[in-house]
Parts: structure tokens; sequence; C-alpha cells
């Protein structure tokens, strides 16, 4: 079952009632999604999905109006794409449910100013707002200290895509 931590925000704007959130340790990791609607200041509202264990995130458009199943099932879809597994049974069910880490919504702070730069940086230059590739700018960038595509990677046991900076013991700051 998929398992999408909304914010308060998300739910006023969806008028869902949300029930407590799960134990989460019984929870598989790309089960486990946290969702924020933001408001960047141009024609559109956004939806975030971040994953709680590695922070990728997945963008849409947001439209208050839309069904919920579809908003869920395009989600579904984009991951399936992203992860490039079946999920079509695992994720039959979905439960939207209170936040419950600090941790994850303190990094969605993180990569909602991110994903304001760039959108607007897209906007502002005329070329409109590409979602994917401010997704997938907002993936190769490093939040709570960890590359968030090697990380999501790495879960999925994929290969590495990323090189790691070097470690050179010389480049020390000394008092």
């Amino acid at each position: 079952m998929l398992y999408i931590h909304a914010t308060a925000k998300l739910a006023k704007a969806l008028k869902l009632k949300l029930p407590p959130t799960p134990n989460a340790v019984d929870i598989d990791w790309l089960d486990n999604w946290y969702a924020n609607v933001l408001d960047i200041g141009l024609p559109m509202k956004i939806l975030l999905f971040t994953n709680a264990e590695t922070r990728y995130c997945l963008v849409h458009p947001f439209d208050a109006g839309d069904d919920l199943d579809y908003m869920v099932d395009i989600f579904r879809m984009r991951l399936q794409e992203h992860t490039g597994r079946d999920l079509s049974a695992q994720h039959a069910q979905y439960q939207f449910c209170k936040t419950n880490s600090r941790k994850v919504l303190g990094c969605m702070n993180d990569l909602a100013l991110m994903l304001e730069h760039c959108a607007r940086d897209m906007w502002e230059s005329g070329e409109g707002v590409d979602l994917e590739k401010v997704e997938a700018k907002l993936n190769d960038g490093i939040v709570a200290g960890k590359f968030i595509q090697d990380q999501f990677d790495k879960m999925l046991d994929r290969e590495k895509t990323r090189l790691k900076p070097t470690h050179v013991p010389h480049l020390k700051v000394v008092e």
C-alpha cells in the first residue's frame, strides 16, 4: 500500500481528514511518501512528492479540482517510470495520512525553495516552466548532506550515477 503523508496545507486544499500515521517500521521505503502543495507565485500551483527515505522528488502541476484518484494514478505512473519496476500490484491501494517526521518536512522546505528559484528562473527567461527539468535539478542536488539521486539509486540497487567528491587530507581548515 502506498502511504502519502499530506501536509496540513495539502489536506486543506484537498478537503481531506487525515488519519494518524501508521508505524513506519512496517512500511517499505518505496511506499512512504510526503506531499505538499506549493504556491510559487506563478500561474500554477505545484504538488511536491518526496520520498521519506531518500528525499527523491516527483513534481506535478496541482489543481484542487482534480479527482484524488487521478492525481495518485499519475503519481504511480511517474514513480513506475522512475523506478523501472512494475508497481501496480504493490501500489494498488493508497492512503493519505498525517505527517510524522519533522526531518522530512525540513528537507521538503529546502526542496521547495530550490524548486521555487528554479521555476522562477525558467519563467522569467521566457521559456516556460518545464517541470521535468525542475524535477531533475532537484534530484541532482544535495539535501541533508546526501546526493538525492544516489540515495534513490542505492535503494533501488542500481549503479551509482554520480562521482563522489574526493577527500583530500591536506585541505583542512585549522584554527
